[in-house]
């Protein structure tokens, strides 16, 4: 009996002790939030996390542990932004600019350069003469066209615009081709701009001048002009036909923006009687440049270049 009520007991505590456990045991945390990982770097690219981890709202944001690391299947990485380096600095290029010849840019250019000779009928009876260069172009405007300077065709003294040509006779002394401009087809720009074209019109149908202007693909105007660049200009002077051997090349020696509306180039070429509208042209890239309009600053051994674009459009 004794034995049995000892029993009992130890059965009631072990019982009680039970409960105890069961109330007092505090409840696990079951609240959680998830954290990413920190952005992996690299000295290139910048990469988002593989991964993320879960952590328990109690704790710190810590490093975790392998054994807490709840993995997720990790999309492809992609790079989300590139970290700046330094970059390598460029080699210098061991070839300098190539520098046409004479008769390289003679050749290429001369069939499209034109002799011109206009005539004028003074007030007093007398005929005047003018002219000068011009240059086979298709205008922005007006089509296939002479370029060549205003006062070529317009009588200029002191100043002043005068009265126009009534006509002027082109000639190709290149391939022989000559015809008979009438006025009516003169184009002259505004203002005081020492710059017109003569519109070919009806005269376009020539097979010369028709091929001429299908093989422009090498003719351009330059991008920019810089002291220094090696010219030449081609022109006929008192309308003589020249040589290759008759151009003498020089260089740019300064520039004059605003003059008369447009920018002028100062050149060392030569440039004799008859070189008005004579077309400058770069030897170090072969590409247009403008035309001549002579030297009417105090040095004659320096001529002036009007700057224009190869369709009739000034530059500055």
């Amino acid at each position: 009996m004794r034995k049995m009520r000892v029993l009992i007991s130890c059965f009631a505590i072990l019982i009680v002790c039970t409960l105890s456990a069961i109330v007092f045991w505090p409840a696990r945390n079951t609240n959680r939030e998830v954290i990413s990982a920190p952005i992996v770097e690299s000295s290139e690219v910048k990469y988002t996390p593989a991964f993320s981890v879960a952590i328990s709202s109690s704790e710190k944001p810590m490093t975790p542990k392998k054994a807490d690391l709840v993995i997720v299947a990790p999309k492809s990485i992609q790079p989300v932004a590139v970290i700046a380096t330094t970059s390598q600095p460029k080699k210098a290029d061991p070839t300098p600019p190539r520098i046409y010849s004479v008769d390289e840019v003679y050749e290429r250019w001369n069939p499209y350069i034109v002799s011109i000779r206009c005539s004028l009928m003074m007030k007093d009876g007398r005929i005047a003469y003018g002219g000068g260069t011009g240059i086979l172009i298709n205008h922005r405007e007006d089509g296939p066209s002479i370029m060549m300077a205003r006062h070529g065709f317009q009588y200029w003294e002191k100043g002043i615009w005068g009265s126009t040509s009534e006509s002027c006779d082109v000639t190709f002394p290149d391939n022989g081709l000559s015809f008979t401009i009438q006025n009516r087809d003169f184009r002259i720009d505004s203002g005081d701009i020492d710059l017109g074209h003569l519109v070919l019109s009806g005269l376009y149908p020539y097979p010369h001048i028709k091929e001429l202007l299908s093989d422009t693909a090498g003719l351009r105007s330059c991008p920019e002009v810089s002291s220094s660049t090696p010219v030449m200009i081609i022109g006929f002077p008192n309308d003589t036909p020249t040589t290759k051997s008759s151009h003498v090349p020089g260089e740019v020696v300064g520039f004059i923006n605003g003059y008369k509306g447009g920018e002028y180039i100062i050149t060392t070429a030569i440039a004799r009687a008859g070189y008005s509208g004579g077309t400058t042209l770069s030897m170090r890239d072969n590409c247009y440049i403008g035309f001549n309009t002579g030297s009417p600053g105090a040095d004659p051994t320096e001529s002036w270049t009007l700057h224009v674009s190869l369709d009739g459009s000034l530059k500055y």
